[in-house]
């Protein structure tokens, strides 16, 4: 835990500034973002409303296959369970992709829970589809 509090803790101290004392954002510098601030907000923000499509949408295909009663047919729940592995990644895998993506000095457990979930939820979702 000292590690951890002790990497951010540095990080925030070599945060680089241009002449105007503003923070650049170069690597290394404003937190160790891999982008400039600007930037990585932009990808910040594009990347959570695509999470919150994801999950909108998602959620939308599992209340109407078991609210109609028409809907409920095999090829249809199999829809559902492909819908509820999309939410799992929308859950699980996307938060931890943007940290991944925008920072160059993520935590390293953040980087390895990142990966692992990422490929169990893969490889479940692909368990899933028909040959």
């Amino acid at each position: 835990m000292a590690t951890t509090v002790d990497s951010i803790v540095s990080i925030i101290n070599s945060s680089a500034t241009d002449g105007e004392g503003v923070t650049t954002g170069e690597p290394g510098g404003a937190g160790g973002l891999a982008n400039p601030v600007w930037a990585s907000v932009l990808i910040g923000l594009f990347c959570s409303l695509m999470i919150v499509g994801t999950v909108v949408g998602n959620i939308l295909v599992c209340t109407a296959v078991s609210i109609v009663r028409k809907l409920r047919t095999p090829s249809n729940w199999l829809i559902v369970s492909l819908a509820v592995a999309d939410l799992l990644v929308a859950v699980l895998v996307m938060p931890l992709a943007i940290v991944h993506e925008v920072c160059i000095h993520c935590c390293h457990r953040t980087c390895v829970i990142y990966w692992i979930v990422k490929v169990r939820i893969r490889s479940d979702r692909n368990a899933t589809k028909a040959p």
